[in-house]
Formats: structure tokens, sequence, C-alpha cells
């Protein structure tokens, strides 16, 4: 749980320093205010990464940014089975002679740690409108849904990940050069090695993952359509060349036979690899698929359905984090209740009364049940000011 939260020139707020209770937070407010960004701050906190933004410097507030030294700092005291920890996150303009570039610091307890020792600290599950993307959007979106849970809960396997990416850069940069140059197999043979050794470790931990996730995506489907549809992930994995389902799904193969595969495979696209200038096989380009009564929901689905889908997807990440961590993630919802019926509004109420800490935007207030509003803190945000609300 997030005990207490600070921030200092991010996005609208200036300065804010609240304290958060748990059981239930309702923040309302109207559209551009800060709500969105309150949470996206809490998400930062938690994951090091935005749901919303790929570049730092729009963190910073505009006018922080006209200073010398311009700087944006979240800061969140939170308590969980090891007791109480104070997180901070800086985001911090350095110049440059071609303008400022931007820099994520942590602090843990106000010792300066790696970006990667924030993860797992605070876990947190955050439902958005655009979750419908993970459905019907690229692949990208997929596998970012699958390594942001895997990284809060499993630190081995984010630094694999980064570790692996890394090398993928590195080998891309290798066969632009050998375009150019020629192929030289001893220069590509160390990268290969730990492109499969690393690539296979991702490959088989989301397996994994996504075996364990795939019960409880169908059980809460079912639950949230009365039975009629069921909703079924496959994991198209590049290193093997094949698409994971059903019961495969549940019995990950072991490692080696994964780096057989994949090495094997990434001699055959030797050439290919080389034609593209960029490396083709491997965990970077994986996909997973959803099946809604055996058909593809993307190219098949109603927005409606993919909006549901992408629902029983999220409760499946926050079943997932419990499991692997053995605490509830903090739960954060933007605005989602107006994207739902009332039967999934109150399906997300039941479970919102059952975790430790969750927090809820919303523009107004009639979309809840008055007893629903009694158990919850109303708060209301205006221009980057948060208050006490009143009914």
């Amino acid at each position: 749980m997030i005990k207490r939260i600070e921030l200092t020139n991010f996005r609208n707020y200036i300065h804010l320093s609240l304290d958060l209770p748990p059981g239930l937070i309702i923040l309302q407010g109207d559209n551009a205010q800060g709500k969105t960004n309150f949470l996206e701050a809490i998400y930062l906190l938690a994951t090091t990464r935005s749901p919303f933004s790929r570049t730092d410097h729009e963190f910073v507030n505009w006018i922080a940014q006209e200073s010398p030294l311009p700087f944006a700092r979240i800061t969140g005291v939170i308590t969980g089975n090891s007791g109480e920890t104070r997180l901070e996150l800086i985001i911090a303009g350095e110049p440059t002679p071609s303008g400022v570039r931007y820099r994520k610091k942590v602090l843990i307890n106000g010792v300066q740690k790696r970006l990667m020792d924030l993860l797992g600290h605070l876990r947190c599950v955050l439902f958005s409108p655009q979750d419908i993307e993970i459905i019907a959007g690229p692949p990208e979106g997929r596998r970012r849904f699958l390594d942001i849970a895997l990284c809060q809960v499993d630190l081995k396997y984010c630094q694999a990940l980064a570790l692996y990416n890394k090398i993928v850069e590195r080998r891309n940069h290798l066969l632009k050069k050998a375009q150019e140059e020629g192929f030289k197999e001893e220069e590509f043979l160390f990268w290969d090695e730990n492109l499969v050794r690393y690539g296979s470790f991702v490959t088989r931990v989301r397996w994994e993952a996504l075996g364990l996730m795939a019960p409880e995506i169908k059980e809460n489907h079912l639950a949230l359509t009365d039975g009629e549809e069921t909703l079924q992930p496959v994991y198209i994995s590049s290193s093997l060349g094949q698409a994971i389902t059903g019961l495969n799904l549940l019995s990950p193969l072991p490692l080696e036979e994964i780096e057989k595969a994949m090495s094997r495979r990434l001699m055959e696209a030797r050439e290919k690899d080389l034609d593209h200038g960029a490396t083709t096989i491997g965990p970077h380009r994986d996909d997973i698929r959803f099946l809604l009564n055996g058909r593809d929901i993307s190219a098949y689905g109603s927005r409606g359905q993919q909006r549901s889908a992408a629902f029983s997807l999220r409760l499946a990440e926050m079943a997932f984090i419990e499991k692997k961590s053995g605490e509830s993630p903090l739960l954060l919802l933007d605005e989602v209740l107006s994207e739902l019926d009332q039967k999934r509004r109150d399906r997300l109420a039941e479970i919102v009364s059952r975790v430790p800490q969750a927090i809820i935007t919303t523009l107004d207030w009639e979309g809840f049940r008055k007893e629903f509003l009694r158990k919850a803190r109303l708060l209301t945000v205006s221009q980057g000011y948060i208050r006490e609300a009143s009914l």
C-alpha cells in the first residue's frame, strides 16, 4: 500500500503532499485537472514506466522546464510485508550541447539506487480505457503488458530482459555493418550465444506466466459473459516458431529445449537478418493473441467484446501478482467505470471492496452506488490541487 505521496513539478502538480488511507479512494474532477497525472505518478513509482508517455521531459512541469536545472520528483511512503519504505523517483534535466537531456534517478530510504531496484517495492495494476489496445493493438503492447507484470514480481526476469534488449541492439548494429563490409561469423559468435541464452530464459518465463494467467482469464471472462464467451490466450513464440495454446500453455518446455530450438532458428534466419539489418528471431518478436470462442478477437470481436477481454486480462494480472508476491497489488482505475455496463461495474466494485487499497478517478459521482461512496475517502482535484470532497 502507499501511505503518503508527494509530488514536485510533476505534470500540473507544482507541489502536492497527501496522506492516503487503506481501502477505497475516489478522486473526482473535470478533464485536464490532474486525475490521470496523479495515477501516472503512482504507476511510475511502482514500475519506472509510464502507461501514457514515452519521453521523460513530459513529466516535468512546463514552468519548471525553464529553470537552469529542471526536475520533477515523485516520493512515496509505502508499507508492506517488509515494513515501511520511502521511495523517490527524480526526473532531472542535464544540460547538453544540443539542449537538455532528462534522466531518472532513484533513492530508496535516502540511498541512491539503480532504476531497476525500485521494482517490487510497490506493486500495482492499472485499469484504463486504453487497455483495449492490449487486445486490439500491435504486439508491442501485449509484450509490454506481460513484461510489466513480470518485472513487478521477478527481478531476475527483468535483469535478463534488459540484457537481452541490449544484445539485440548490439547484434542489429553488427548486421547493418555486415551489409556494408560483409558478414564475419566470428563477430557474431558471442552475441548469438548470449542472444540464445537470455532470449530462451525470457521466452520460458513469459510462457510460464501466461500459463498461470490462462485459467484466470478464462474464468473471469466466463463470469463476465454469463458463460457465453470463452477467452483463451495464445503465445506465439518467435524463438520456437510456433503458437502455444491449450494444455501446452500450462506445460513450458525445459530451458535447454528452448535454447536448442532458438539456436537452430537463429541460424536458419541468418540471410533474412542480413537482408533486413535486424534480428528477426527472439522474444522481441513474440506476440500474444486471444481467441474468443475459438476466433481471434482482434479480427472478429466487437469493441465491446474487446473491452471485456481487456477487463478479464487485468483481473488475471491482479491474481498473478498476488500469487507470485504474496501481496495484493494496489489497484488504479482511471475513469473505467464509464466504459463498463452496470454488471461489470458491480463486478469491479465487488473486487475493489476486497483489496487493501484502490484509487479510482471519475468525472462525476453519479456512476457510483451510494453504499459504495460511503465506504470511500472522497477527494476532488482542480488545477493540480487535491482537497477533501463533500457530497
